[in-house]
């Protein structure tokens, strides 16, 4: 994530439209022929097989765009994306299926596919902290294919996914066009491979929850499809409780246990709370809904010896010096905290992942000037998913994939006139509400300082839904940061946690 992206997780010279979908077809049954072509274009399907504790999970992969046409038929954009099916004789009405996608806005899905889902995972180094000497894809023990059916789609603007007239690309880059353009993708996709009648689910990351809770009311009121399940990793639903600024103290409130969780890691704690990480974030996390928020309500009501013992108190938590906290007025935003924790060694941290650490090149600055945490992922994952698509899924162009793109993101148009922070809870308590039956499964990475652990939790704590409701939501802890995956014995537990999800559905 570059520091202008809002969340997660290159402008190119773009070649004429048609040129980005070749004429081959590869490799593809008649049967998978009759099923796919009716709209999907371009495809190319390939087979292949992978081992999984021991027993070999055949399956098939499809690569191709779906085109995407508004009320009138009129064609407006081609959306890429690459399907997973496992292979068997299951009965495609009892298999799941998954639809997946990152955020930014302006994240193509590349992170989840070849970090967590998909059947091949990008190797990292130190855990997944630091950037690996090459770049090589494995096969993902931990893929969701055991359990699930996965397709990854690029939204408008990223990856392969392209508008169909360049001049009104924008017309995608509000909240309301990305869901219905997505929305519009997952009904063709199911009526096209005939599963309407298999149970159904969306997982979304960073952003990506935003458009998951969008999605799933909008799928069910406006398409008839109702959802079984939303698998929501690094959430953020409710943008109040992670915006900085003058007169919005709670996501001050909301990051002080993330802060101690990177600080913990740095060893930058007192020796008592060094000694046990969860001990030391459920201080944290009690200190921040009472005393310290309440301190922050006050404002300069607060005493003098009252304002030195909360600031005191920050920073025994954070790591901080308690002159820094005074000097910020006791309200510290993530992307000071970066480069101020071991600004004393010259170094700075992840945003998305605080665990990671680079030489400090921002000196004194205000802002620091890039995410080590996206740099050690973003080029590893770019190079790895070109050679992926080209040579092991068969899919030929000449057209820039965009893992990420600036322009979406900063042409984004947020609440489209409307006042006040984004805030998409109440489209997931309607999803809740009129749908019963629909399971939410919450990832949370204690390391993540791009939507901190508290925010997730407060978000859920807080949703309008009838108390009856609560036992559909499935929360988890990570030691991990925003892109919970790259931590592998994280992303050994998140998919045997999400595994236990979709078996509660059977």
């Amino acid at each position: 994530m570059k520091i202008t992206f809002v969340l997660i997780l290159i402008a190119s010279v773009l070649m004429p439209f048609s040129s980005a979908y070749p004429a081959a077809e590869h490799n593809r049954t008649s049967k998978q022929k009759q099923q796919s072509s009716q709209t999907a274009e371009n495809l190319s399907t390939t087979h292949h097989s992978i081992k999984i504790n021991g027993k070999a999970l055949a399956y098939t992969a499809a690569a191709g765009y779906m085109p995407i046409r508004n009320d009138a038929n009129e064609l407006t954009a081609k959306m890429f994306f690459v399907s997973y099916t496992k292979d068997g004789e299951q009965e495609v009405s009892q298999r799941p299926v998954t639809f997946a996608f990152n955020g930014g806005p302006g994240s193509s899905s590349i992170w989840l596919h070849l970090g967590a889902l998909g059947p091949k995972r990008v190797l990292l180094a130190g855990d997944g902290t630091k950037l690996p000497k090459k770049y090589e894809l494995v096969d993902n023990e931990y893929t969701w294919l055991e359990f699930t059916d996965v397709v990854f789609v690029d939204p408008v603007g990223t990856g392969y996914s392209r508008a169909a007239d360049d001049t009104n690309a924008q017309q995608f880059y509000n909240m309301k066009e990305d869901v219905r353009a997505m929305g519009e993708f997952a009904r063709l996709y199911v009526t096209n491979n005939q599963r309407w009648l298999s149970p159904k689910y969306i997982a979304g990351e960073s952003y990506g929850t935003t458009r998951a809770a969008s999605l799933a009311d909008y799928m069910q009121n406006k398409c008839g499809m109702l959802i079984n399940g939303l698998v929501l990793i690094s959430t953020a639903l409710n943008f109040e409780l992670i915006s900085y600024g003058q007169g919005n103290d709670i996501a001050y409130v909301t990051a002080v246990p993330s802060y101690t969780a990177a600080a913990w890691y740095h060893k930058k704690l007192p020796d008592k709370l060094q000694d046990d990480l969860h001990k030391a974030l459920e201080e944290a996390h009690n200190w921040a809904i009472t005393d310290y928020i309440q301190a922050l309500a006050r404002g300069s009501s607060l005493s003098e010896a009252e304002r030195s013992k909360i600031s005191e108190k920050l920073a025994r938590l954070t790591g901080l010096s308690k002159t820094y906290v005074e000097q910020s007025q006791m309200r510290i935003p993530s992307y000071r905290y970066i480069t101020e924790l071991l600004r004393d060694s010259s170094y700075t941290i992840g945003l998305l992942d605080s665990r990671v650490k680079v030489p400090d090149i921002s000196g004194v600055a205000e802002y620091p000037t890039h995410d080590p945490s996206l740099f050690i992922v973003e080029g590893p994952f770019t190079a790895a998913f070109n050679n992926y698509v080209r040579v092991e899924l068969d899919f030929k162009t000449d057209l820039p994939y965009k893992a990420m793109s600036d322009t979406v993101n900063e042409s984004w148009k947020w609440n489209q006139g409307q006042q006040g922070y984004v805030n998409v809870s109440d489209k997931l308590a309607e999803a809740m509400t009129s749908n019963e039956h629909l399971r939410v499964f919450v990832a949370t990475g204690y390391f993540d300082l791009t939507t901190p652990w508290l925010s997730q939790e407060y978000t859920f704590t807080h949703l309008r839904i009838n108390q009856a409701l609560l036992k559909n939501i499935t929360h988890k802890y990570y030691e991990s940061g925003h892109q919970i995956y790259t931590a592998v014995p994280e992303l050994k537990k998140l998919t045997k946690d999400v595994s236990v999800f979709f078996q509660q559905e059977q």
